[in-house]
């Protein structure tokens, strides 16, 4: 009929216009297909006519498809904003992945930005403060900009970092201060290392891609600037490092005595820097002991003829200097065999002077095991006859109570930590751990060792936390009481 003929000669004219595919000319021919498809589809038009007009518009679409991913491709190639920002809206409504309309987003969001982003960038690198520079790199990686695409972008982070770690070094030596220096002169070296490689990069570039002359001289000069400080970094880091070697040793040269020598050779480089020459010479004292208590013993052990009170008491002078033990295990199998009277009194007087000497190694043992140890080798030495001298005896008792002045320290100390940690205990339990803190603190001041005093100042902030918590939890506790009486 006429409304069949009309519609067919309508779709016949919409099938027309999309030969030959996309045309940006007439972007909208597919639609105007779409649409004559749709309003056709119930007047009766024949079945075949229909299915090959959908398929014409199935072709214009993917050719649409096609001319959208490579118009989206020349732009972002090219870098045109107009392009892109046309190719965007084309790649939109084609049905481009989500992943590379977001790539082709963030690159529009840069080519709108670039301009501003180079004006800041301009400015705060010429400015040697820092807090502006951060300002502008972060707004810069905002709109979506790398460092590995942009120059100055590249510049000017490195320079972030020059200052930062600058700022951070020259702090570390006025105050004196080398804890974890050594690790921020490392990454500092490495630091410079790359932006060096960076600025050769920057040189090296010429004609459209020459890096801004700002980039260059203001990384230059904030390269100077931690040059400049690195040396007295690394110059104390060096002496703190040597030092607390040095101190490790002397602090248990029975255990470390075959070190001396490389700690001191170490040590003794970093004195003209400022490390402590008396701790040099106690080291070299600590050696020469060392080396003649092993001859000594050495001599002991292989004479022919030997006194026993001779050989034990050059047994317990190797030991305690820290001879190896392969030497001291032979010095013992000659006492055995040639004054077994001696070796379970000399080998029971021995444990109780290492028990001894090793009772202040905080940074080796645990202030549990020093104190259980030393209390196990008197009980033991209590039992030698003859007795030991009364001066010994007398100088491991006021040790012990060091050590369990220490011991009952370091044990409220951990309480403390794991009740404000979130440890579940009564409001009145924690005052109560407050109030055993407390005592603690006051013993240790009293009794226990210098190294272990250097806790106090922690001890006594967590005295302080304590009692706040205790009072928290009691309101807490009150509260809960008051909510539950009110609902019966």
């Amino acid at each position: 009929d006429n409304v069949a003929l009309r519609a067919e000669a309508r779709l016949s004219s919409a099938v027309e216009r999309v030969k030959g595919g996309f045309s940006a000319d007439t972007p909208e021919a597919g639609d105007l297909l779409g649409s004559a498809i749709a309003e056709v589809a119930q007047q009766g038009v024949d079945a075949a006519f229909l299915d090959a007009a959908r398929n014409s518009l199935a072709n214009w679409q993917e050719s649409r498809l096609k001319r959208a991913r490579q118009d989206l491709e020349l732009a972002m190639r090219y870098l045109d904003e107009d392009y892109l920002k046309d190719s965007l809206e084309l790649a939109r409504i084609a049905g481009i992945d989500e992943e590379s309309i977001e790539l082709a987003t963030r690159l529009l969001t840069r080519l709108r930005m670039v301009d501003e982003v180079n004006k800041m960038m301009d400015k705060t690198m010429e400015d040697p403060a820092l807090p502006p520079l951060e300002a502008a790199i972060q707004t810069a990686h905002s709109h979506f900009f790398v460092e590995e695409e942009m120059d100055m972008l590249w510049s000017g982070s490195l320079q972030a970092r020059l200052r930062f770690w600058t700022q951070e070094i020259q702090g570390a030596v006025q105050v004196h201060e080398a804890a974890g220096l050594d690790v921020v002169v490392a990454k500092a070296q490495k630091l410079l290392e790359r932006s060096q490689e960076a600025l050769d990069i920057f040189k090296s570039k010429t004609g459209n891609n020459k890096v801004p002359d700002v980039a260059i001289r203001t990384l230059e000069r904030d390269m100077r600037g931690l040059q400049l400080v690195l040396p007295g970094g690394r110059d104390l880091s060096n002496v703190a490092w040597a030092t607390a070697n040095i101190e490790r040793v002397l602090g248990a040269v029975e255990r470390y005595a075959e070190e001396l020598p490389e700690v001191i050779a170490a040590a003794e480089a970093q004195v003209p820097k400022g490390l402590n020459e008396e701790l040099v010479e106690e080291a070299k004292e600590c050696q020469k002991d060392y080396a003649m208590t092993i001859e000594e013993l050495e001599k002991e052990i292989s004479a022919p003829f030997c006194d026993g009170e001779d050989l034990k008491a050059s047994l317990i002078r190797a030991r305690l200097a820290g001879a190896p033990m392969e030497l001291i295990e032979r010095g013992f199998g000659k006492l055995e065999k040639k004054f077994p009277e001696w070796f379970s009194y000399t080998k029971t007087e021995l444990e109780l002077l290492v028990a001894k000497q090793e009772a202040d190694d905080i940074q080796e043992l645990s202030a549990e095991g020093r104190f259980l140890r030393l209390q196990d080798a008197a009980d033991a030495a209590r039992m030698l006859q003859p007795r030991l001298e009364k001066s010994i005896i007398e100088e491991v008792e006021d040790i012990s109570m060091a050590l369990a002045a220490e011991r009952s320290f370091v044990m409220a100390v951990k309480e403390a930590k794991d009740i404000l940690g979130g440890l579940p205990m009564s409001p009145e339990d924690v005052s109560l751990s407050a109030l055993r803190l407390g005592h603690a603190i006051q013993a240790c001041e009293m009794s226990a060792q210098e190294e272990a005093k250097k806790g106090i100042g922690e001890a006594e902030e967590l005295r302080v936390l304590l009692e706040e918590e205790g009072e928290r939890r009691q309101e807490v506790l009150q509260n809960a009481i008051a909510i539950s009486a009110e609902r019966g």
